[in-house]
């Protein structure tokens, strides 16, 4: 029987155990034991009798730790460790010329209030802040740590954001989220949801970024101001909750078919 490893933090496990739990029978009817570990435990096994590893942690070096050992991983640490830090996203956009948001490890010169101040590596909305003044920006980057920080202008988007579900090169779901009384659209603070049909633009820019980086199960989250969509975030780990309150579908049953196909 195929054997992988699904990795976690036990923080995040205690959170999403009926999706786990749904994840390991998807797989047992599959014909493969997926065991859960805690991200902790990822360099303290030293006997690899295993197939694959599913890094569901935002510690690159999980993976990374097991592609040493030439053991597959899903997504690959360099998927992993781009998501998990904004200024790297931003780069790898404009290296693929995809419209992404202007952003700025220091304040210019010349800048127009509000701006946005962001911890590098905060997800779920969680460090994230709207700034008024330079004394705000200050306070901000000297909490998140001036070489952990961003800074962004201000884009006027109607508190929404696009979410989009990536499998591969294949488009699993998209949602349009909006935010209830602030700038934040995430879905965990209170938006709400609709379905939202992408435009092929856009499709364009999706196919660009999974092609690059060669990912497995991912989010990518834009924003559409003054008539442009800008690469906003990468995620992985990817949330589900919004696909399933929008979308009928074995979600479960669609990764795990997926990494199964991928091993084959």
């Amino acid at each position: 029987m195929t054997v992988g490893w699904l990795f976690y933090s036990e923080q995040d496990a205690k959170k999403n155990k009926s999706f786990i739990d749904e994840l390991i029978a998807e797989a047992r009817t599959q014909q493969i034991e997926l065991i859960l570990k805690f991200e902790h435990e990822y360099n303290l096994h030293h006997h690899f009798d295993i197939d694959f590893v599913w890094n569901r942690t935002r510690n690159y070096k999980v993976a990374l730790y097991f592609e040493q050992q030439n053991i597959k991983t899903f997504n690959n640490h360099l998927v992993n460790k781009l998501a998990n830090n904004k200024w790297d996203t931003y780069q790898f956009a404009k290296k693929l010329n995809i419209p992404s948001i202007p952003s700025w490890k220091a304040l210019p010169e010349q800048i127009t209030y509000p701006v946005v101040v962001k911890s590098v590596s905060g997800h779920g909305g969680q460090e994230v802040v709207l700034c008024k003044t330079e004394q705000e920006v200050n306070q901000y980057i000297n909490q998140f740590g001036k070489d952990s920080s961003i800074i962004q202008p201000f884009m006027p988007s109607n508190n929404q954001d696009i979410r989009v579900w990536m499998l591969g090169e294949q488009i699993l779901g998209s949602v349009l989220r909006t935010g209830s009384d602030n700038f934040k659209s995430n879905y965990t603070l209170g938006g709400t949801i609709e379905h939202f049909l992408i435009p092929e633009n856009l499709k364009s820019y999706l196919y660009k970024i999974t092609r690059e980086l060669n990912s497995d199960y991912i989010g990518i989250d834009f924003i559409k101001s003054d008539g442009v969509y800008y690469l906003n975030e990468l995620e992985d780990p990817v949330g589900a909750r919004s696909f399933y309150n929008l979308y009928d579908v074995n979600l479960p049953q669609v990764l795990i078919s997926y990494i199964k196909k991928m091993l084959s």
